[in-house]
């Protein structure tokens, strides 16, 4: 599990456990147990429907967007089928289903009862899910500030493809081979995450030597962690100030600044 995945488990949980402890009554007769499994089963469906929603607009939105947008976009979408999901879910466990209308003087529609749902569960709906991006504005945040103070201790991108490789390529020494043509590398701590045209593995390896055995003409080094195939990328995009490249498998890798110039040189020459 990769650690922003980690990150929003662990929020998800953390609040659910909090809200799950607001609710504890010495005179409930709800047993405690199902009152936390309550909470973390309901927050783990709003998070994996906001979570996975902004996945799909990332992928599929026509046209490159901002973070905000993308995450508004998420937050708005994913109300309607969590308000749906909670219904279902509270129906099922017996408890009332919607009841927020059950006090009204005049008969009130189911429908007018699912738009009142939707308004209560809103502002509950919008703190939870900017708690689940919390993670990657951070990332966000901290990729320039770390790209900067690496910057005067980076080598720059060709030095660094143009090191001659040892005479035992590290490549070809991992067991069993590595299947087809290496697509994405990423450092990862101690371990370099390798994607090709047929698998993805973890290599215990430092990404420096891995990057003297990759091939300069078929791709660039773009960040002092991320190796990318020319051919792995559908397309460039700025997200504020930063350049992204969006991969063809859907996944989005970060340009820093000190590998900016020779990506875009690269890109632009790759294209021609």
């Amino acid at each position: 599990m990769r650690r922003e995945e980690t990150q929003i488990v662990a929020i998800a949980l953390l609040a659910a456990m909090l809200i799950a402890a607001s609710n504890v009554s010495p005179n409930g007769t709800t047993a405690l147990f199902s009152l936390y499994a309550y909470w973390i089963v309901r927050l783990f469906i709003e998070a994996l429907l906001f979570i996975a929603l902004r996945q799909v607009i990332e992928l599929y939105l026509p046209v490159p967007s901002s973070f905000t947008l993308v995450t508004g976009l998420a937050i708005l979408i994913s109300l309607p089928p969590f308000a749906l999901a909670i219904t279902a879910f509270d129906i099922v466990l017996g408890y009332p289903e919607l009841g927020l209308a059950s006090g009204a003087v005049a008969p009130v529609s189911k429908l007018m009862e699912f738009g009142l749902e939707l308004l209560y569960l809103s502002d509950n709906h919008l703190v939870f899910c900017l708690l689940l991006s919390l993670p990657r504005i951070i990332m966000n945040r901290a990729a320039p500030q770390a790209d900067l103070a690496m910057e005067e201790v980076a080598s720059a991108p060709s030095v660094a493809q143009e090191v001659p490789p040892p005479s035992a390529s590290i490549l070809t020494r991992i067991e069993p081979p590595l299947a087809g043509e290496v697509l994405w590398a990423e450092a990862q701590e101690h371990y370099v995450r390798l994607k090709t045209t047929q698998e993805t593995r973890m290599v215990l390896q430092r990404f420096s030597d891995i990057l003297h055995d990759l091939p300069a003409q078929s791709g660039i080094q773009v960040h002092r962690s991320h190796w990318v195939a020319f051919k792995a990328i559908a397309e460039s995009f700025k997200d504020g100030s930063n350049l992204r490249l969006r991969l063809q498998s859907g996944e989005v890798v970060p340009v820093s600044r000190s590998y900016r110039s020779a990506t875009e040189q690269a890109l632009s020459q790759s294209r021609s």
